[in-house]
């Protein structure tokens, strides 16, 4: 995509151009994947884990990521809809979108806490300190990944005007990966400025199966790889995002 194009999706006029970066995707493999409503994706020791709803229920399930087998299921309480997930240290958290984060131990899928959090909880991911969640705004709130109490916020912005909705983040090193809700894009921007610095065009750079309503982005950092699907989905797609100049 563009610069123009992108200024365009956000309403931004031309003259107010940003220094923004189109990064190109080169597809590696199309894997295998159950058809469900992804809510958030994540990898951890070689494995995937995704939150995901389909037909009003919600669960936690384990993936083998090579053919999309489900390796372990956990079905949430039926007054809860799953939002985002991430790894932290030893733990999955998964939030909700009625205020709730479950804690579940990564090797058991055995929940051990739940915490109350304002708002809903599109999208979150962990940088080693800090939790990043977005409720689909153009703001991230930043909590403590132990007590859950709110540290601050983050706004994340193009040439000044607030991005949004965004859902799915996956932090890696000094940078947050979103994808902007109901679309195939992704934007990159620092974990403490907010600035967008590149985009991804997932839909215009690579075949997908359903409309581009992406929404799972997984790291994995022992071979610097980015995991992809979206909603109702039947494939999750192993990419590699050009390096920046």
């Amino acid at each position: 995509m563009r610069v123009e194009a992108l200024l365009e999706a956000f309403n931004l006029a031309p003259t107010r151009a940003p220094v923004v970066q189109h990064r190109t995707i080169e597809l590696l493999r199309s894997l295998p994947h159950e058809v469900v409503y992804t809510q958030g994706l994540t990898y951890h020791a070689g494995l995937m884990y995704e939150s995901s709803r389909l037909s009003g229920v919600s669960s936690l399930c384990r993936l083998e990521p090579d053919t999309g087998t489900v390796l372990s299921r956990v079905i949430l309480p039926n007054r809860y809809l799953a939002g985002g997930l991430a790894v932290v240290e030893d733990a999955l958290v998964l939030l909700t979108w009625q205020g709730k984060a479950f804690c579940y131990d990564v090797a058991s899928l055995k929940r051990e806490r739940i915490f109350a959090f304002k708002g809903e909880g599109w999208g979150v991911c962990y940088d080693g300190k800090t939790l990043y969640v977005s409720d689909g705004t153009d703001t991230l709130a930043l909590y403590n990944p132990e007590t859950f109490e709110r540290l601050g916020e983050l706004r994340v912005s193009l040439a000044g005007q607030g991005v949004s909705p965004l859902a799915e983040l996956e932090c890696v090193g000094a940078s947050i990966f979103a994808n902007v809700a109901n679309t195939g894009l992704i934007v990159q921007f620092g974990k403490t400025t907010g600035h967008v610095e590149s985009v991804m065009n997932v839909a215009g750079s690579v075949p997908v199966a359903k409309a581009p309503m992406l929404s799972g982005i997984a790291y994995a950092s022992n071979t610097n790889v980015f995991y992809l699907t979206g909603k109702l989905w039947p494939q999750v797609l192993e990419v590699r995002f050009a390096t920046l100049p």
